[in-house]
Parts: C-alpha cells; sequence; structure tokens
C-alpha cells in the first residue's frame, strides 16, 4: 500500500463519515 492509496483510502472514509467536508 502506497502513502497515495492510503490519503485517500482516509479521505474517503472521512467523507463517507462526514458529509460536512464536502471533498467528494
Amino acid at each position: 500500500m502506497t502513502l497515495s492509496s492510503f490519503i485517500s483510502g482516509v479521505v474517503f472514509y472521512l467523507c463517507d463519515r462526514f458529509h460536512v467536508l464536502n471533498v467528494c
């Protein structure tokens, strides 16, 4: 697992949990 894929997974998780982030 690369660092970028890890960050993407974290961002996706946060977007899924907290929709107020408006990143997705």
